[in-house]
């Protein structure tokens, strides 16, 4: 296991070392990742608790009952830190399938620009190493507050590096090929809000 997460780690610096025999793949990534998505959630649950404590604790201090009041039994405050919680446990639980999903989608991406370019996939094993090295960004959960956003990033420049390294392509074009989820999700909504608006003024 030790061996296992030095790789893990080393995937970060170098991605274009998960190759070959060695190379960790999908069940792997997915269980050493696993560990950090656990740590994200209890550490989200117990801010979130301090938060509300440390807020209860300055309205007591300033005799600020009526606020204090709405606080503890307000539904709305309630609600939020339900919805919270929930979304993190189901997130924590279902990370395998996150994650699965997430590979099928950057495979997906991957093999259409390697089909376009005539770049030989060595039968699906050059896109399976490229894509689970972009999960030792998952590290990155450990930041408070910010380690998502952070996992986002890592991931991408995980990627990046995968890509140019692998493939020795430009720059420009490994950030193009990172550019296509956004562009696609962004191509989309922009038709769903042009559908919407022609179904409301028809």
């Amino acid at each position: 296991m030790k061996q296992l997460y030095t790789q893990f780690f080393e995937n970060l610096v170098t991605p274009e070392k998960n190759q070959g025999d060695q190379a960790l793949g999908l069940s792997q990534v997915i269980l050493l990742s696993w560990p950090f998505v656990i740590i994200k959630f209890f550490i989200e649950f117990v801010l979130t608790y301090f938060f509300l404590d440390q807020m209860a604790r300055g309205m007591l201090l300033e005799g600020d009952y009526k606020n204090l009041y709405q606080l503890v039994s307000g539904a709305s405050i309630k609600y939020g830190f339900f919805l919270i919680f929930i979304s993190s446990f189901l997130t924590m639980l279902f990370f395998p399938i996150w994650g699965f999903i997430a590979y099928v989608f950057w495979k997906v991406i991957l093999n259409f620009y390697f089909w376009a370019l005539k770049i030989d996939d060595n039968g699906g094993k050059l896109t399976d190493e490229i894509v689970c090295a972009g999960f030792s960004g998952y590290v990155f959960y450990l930041i408070p507050m910010i380690g998502e956003f952070c996992t986002t990033v890592a991931r991408l420049v995980v990627l990046f590096l995968a890509l140019r390294r692998r493939l020795d392509i430009s720059a420009l074009a490994a950030f193009f090929i990172l550019l296509t989820p956004p562009l696609f999700f962004g191509g989309f909504i922009v038709i769903f809000v042009i559908l919407i608006q022609f179904l409301t003024i028809s």
